[in-house]
């Protein structure tokens, strides 16, 4: 395979009720997925980033596209341990974190930001509504990074299913 587009959900994302990263997933699935593009169904934040590494590694060509698409936890807790289980055996292309939350929130106050490194692109959307909410990004060394600041009537639950969220990964995925 010569492209993988990983998606993680967020913290409560397997209530039962079909959530706006799933309908993201669904469109992009439609649009990308081949035998040689894997869009697997959205995987849970607490899904260990190893396995995920490890997959990719033995079936991404080694200059093969990897991009990541992650809310809520999945992009403040998952994200920068994958990040750290994939750094030097293969390059992420481009990374969209949509309101990435740590998850230990008191540290948000000391200002701990969430990590994102050796990236080609990444887009950060932020909602800065309610709680809980995005201690923003620290980037580096990526190549065009991107911060979206969504108007002050979307809050952390509807971020994930708003119209400009899903265009801005959906233009990502396709100009990344």
């Amino acid at each position: 395979m010569n492209r993988a587009i990983i998606f993680i959900t967020g913290f409560t994302q397997d209530l039962g009720v079909r959530t706006g990263l799933e309908m993201l997933w669904e469109k992009v699935h439609e649009i990308y997925a081949t035998p040689r593009c894997c869009v697997p169904p959205p995987y849970r934040w607490k899904h260990r980033p190893k396995h995920i590494a490890s997959f990719i590694r033995r079936n991404i060509d080694l200059e093969g596209r990897i991009d990541v698409i992650c809310y809520s936890y999945g992009g403040g807790v998952w994200f920068p341990k994958f990040n750290d289980e994939i750094r030097g055996t293969r390059q992420l292309h481009t990374v969209n974190l949509i309101d990435p939350v740590p998850r230990f929130r008191p540290l948000n106050w000391l200002g701990m930001k969430v990590p994102v490194y050796d990236v080609k692109a990444a887009h950060a959307h932020y909602q800065t509504r309610d709680v809980p909410r995005s201690p923003r990004c620290k980037f580096i060394r990526c190549g065009d990074h991107v911060e979206h600041l969504m108007d002050p009537a979307v809050g952390h639950s509807d971020i994930d299913n708003h119209e400009k969220v899903h265009k801005s990964v959906l233009e990502s995925l396709r100009n990344g």
